[in-house]
């Protein structure tokens, strides 16, 4: 194959249509990049609110930063056998 075939020296000028079209068209992509990009920073902090509810409903049941007693009691078992030993 010749390679001084693949060299294209011609150089040619758009249509005014075709570049209306293109400007339009970069236009549209950048007001639709800010609204993706609003987007996504209306969803990080819906999910951080989110977070922010299940760190404080873990510290609740683990009885931090609260009055109350905590909801999580001890799993041993008492010990009963004696008083219902027969004699």
């Amino acid at each position: 194959m010749d390679p001084s075939a693949l060299q294209n020296q011609q150089w040619w000028n758009e249509p005014q249509r075709v570049i209306e079209l293109d400007q339009e068209f970069f236009a549209r992509k950048r007001q639709h990049d800010a609204i993706d990009a609003e987007e996504k920073q209306y969803h990080y902090a819906s999910m951080q609110q989110i977070l922010d509810i299940n760190n404080r409903h873990l510290a609740e049941l683990n009885g931090e930063g609260t009055s109350r007693t905590p909801i999580i009691e001890e799993q041993t078992k008492p010990n009963i056998g004696k008083r219902f030993k027969r004699y």
